[in-house]
């Protein structure tokens, strides 16, 4: 709703018309303003819509609440039962009797003598694996140079855009 009529451009009739551009009114610049004004029935929909939404909301996350836990509670088991069949074996030696059966074991990995070479930017180790991983960032940009020359003065404006 509008508190006068519309907008026109400048005819100077109604509340957002031209004020003739000159004076203390803006410089010719037409000015506008529009109010809206919600009624007290409009106001208690809209509340009531927030109040019904937010109790669907609140009474909807108790089952996935209970879903989640439930969930939680399933893994946990399942890892206090496998933890309880692991078998704790020599990473050196190889039983067949443990085939199938959840093992446990440690064992130090070593290099086979070889370093591991970087020949592009000269690196040696003595670790199992070697990896570069490089990122490239490029930012392009647009130079616009104004030059403007009005009664004898020359203004110069200067524009970086980034792309």
């Amino acid at each position: 709703m509008s508190d006068g009529g519309d907008f026109d451009g400048g005819s100077g009739g109604g509340f957002g018309g031209d004020f003739g551009g000159s004076g203390d009114f803006g410089g010719g610049e037409g000015q506008y303003t529009e109010t809206e004004y919600t009624s007290w029935g409009d106001r208690l929909k809209g509340s009531c819509a927030g109040i019904c939404i937010g109790l669907i909301l609140f009474f909807g996350s108790f089952p996935l609440i209970f879903w989640n836990e439930e969930r939680a509670v399933q893994r946990y088991d399942a890892l206090q039962e496998g933890e309880s069949q692991t078998i704790s074996v020599s990473g050196m030696g190889l039983d067949t009797s443990n085939e199938g059966k959840l093992l446990h074991f440690t064992a130090d990995i070593i290099n086979a003598g070889d370093k591991v070479v970087d020949p592009i930017f000269g690196i040696e180790t003595d670790g199992l694996k070697l990896r570069r991983k490089a990122d490239m960032y490029q930012v392009s940009f647009l130079l616009l140079i104004q030059v403007c020359r009005v009664m004898g003065v020359v203004a110069t404006s200067l524009h970086v855009i980034t792309q």
